[in-house]
């Protein structure tokens, strides 16, 4: 955090420019959106060969996908809109929040 703003190191801006740049970033998102729309299978092993190398830049990309998933399903138009397209664009990033098992809702327990 810096001056109240999360803050990526910056050996990671490159990278995460040049796999949206190159589309391995949202391959397998919908196409409607700006992603590459690849079998499901072949963003697996994308997703691999990126978090072999480099987890922390992996999880940008595997969050952000999740959570414009969770728009694109469950948001309205207007969310869509919004957001959808940047997040596979990576002008915007997303991100999970999780409760510890003692105090909330566990993860393992959802549908």
């Amino acid at each position: 955090m810096e001056d109240g703003r999360v803050k990526v190191s910056e050996c990671l801006h490159k990278p995460f420019q040049k796999a949206y740049e190159l589309g391995w970033a949202s391959i397998s998102d919908s196409p409607e959106y700006g992603g590459m729309g690849a079998p499901a299978t072949i963003g697996l092993i994308v997703s691999e060969a990126i978090n072999g190398a480099n987890l922390g830049l992996g999880m940008f990309f595997g969050l952000t996908s999740g959570a414009a998933k969770l728009i694109e399903t469950y948001g309205s138009d207007m969310l869509k809109e919004k957001y959808i397209a940047k997040m596979f664009q990576g002008q915007y990033t997303g991100t999970m929040c999780l409760s510890e098992p003692h105090p909330g809702v566990q993860m393992s327990e959802q549908e």
